[in-house]
Parts: C-alpha cells; sequence; structure tokens
C-alpha cells in the first residue's frame, strides 16, 4: 500500500491512495485551487486593491510614530470618513436634496409665469395690430369720404 523511498539521511514513507483515477482528481483539486488563488489575485491587481494595500501598509511603515492601532490606521486610510462624518454628510446631502427639490420647483414655477407672460405678450401684441390695422382702415376711408 505505502511506497517507501529513501533520501539522503533517512527513510521517508510516503502513503498513497491505491487508486490512480483517486490520485489525479486530487492533483486535479489541487491545481483548480492554484487556478483559484491566482485568479483572485489577478482580479485584486486588476481592481486595485494590492496598489491601494501597498501604499496604506508602506504609509505606515514610513511613520515615524507608529499609531497605536495599526488596524484604525489602516481603516481610516482605506474606509474615508467615520462614522460620524459619514453620518453628517448624510445629514448634509439630506438638506441638500430638500434644496434642490425647493429650487426646481420653483424654477417649474417660473417657467411657466413665463410661458404666460410671452402668451398674453403675443396676445396683446396680435391686439394692438388689430387695433392699429383697424385704425388705418378708418383713417383710409375717412380720407376717402373727405376726397369724394
Amino acid at each position: 500500500m505505502g511506497r517507501h523511498l529513501q533520501r539522503g539521511y533517512g527513510q521517508f514513507s510516503i502513503t498513497t491512495p491505491p487508486f490512480p483515477v483517486l490520485n489525479s482528481l486530487i492533483w486535479c483539486l489541487g491545481l483548480e485551487k492554484e487556478a483559484k488563488k491566482e485568479g483572485f489575485r489577478k482580479y485584486l491587481e486588476v481592481s486595485g486593491v494590492l496598489d491601494a494595500l501597498t501604499k496604506v501598509l508602506v504609509a505606515l511603515y514610513e511613520q515615524n510614530d507608529k499609531p497605536s492601532s495599526a488596524l484604525e490606521f489602516v481603516q481610516q486610510k482605506l474606509g474615508g470618513p467615520s462614522l460620524s462624518e459619514y453620518e453628517k454628510l448624510q445629514a448634509e446631502l439630506s438638506d441638500l436634496q430638500i434644496r434642490y427639490n425647493e429650487l426646481l420647483k420653483e424654477n417649474q414655477e417660473r417657467c411657466r409665469e413665463l410661458e404666460e407672460l410671452k402668451h398674453t405678450q403675443v396676445e396683446a401684441s396680435a391686439t394692438k395690430e388689430l387695433d392699429v390695422g383697424n385704425t388705418r382702415d378708418e383713417e383710409l376711408k375717412s380720407a376717402d369720404v373727405v376726397k369724394s
């Protein structure tokens, strides 16, 4: 069942399963596992995670006064704002969204008013042209009457 190998200073016993198919399966699973690890490593590299981690770790290494918590240092450098900063930014975003909606509504109302004014101006202009046209007609008629 087991094979015995003679190497160097002593005798080593390597026990292998008696089934070659099982050996192949174990070997393939090992390759699959390695391929999966390599794929994940490439994913981290392409997505920029390895660079980001390297930069943070180099920054930590170069710190003259090492922080009491290396984990907090890494979280601060990678994680962005703290929880309180995040909540403050969320509140500010909410306020800005409300203000934006108010301004949008006000803008829509002003656009509507502008359209109404344009419409009123067009109507007034058309009425004025009709009045001017009628006045001219009356003047021409009056002039014809005077000439006759």
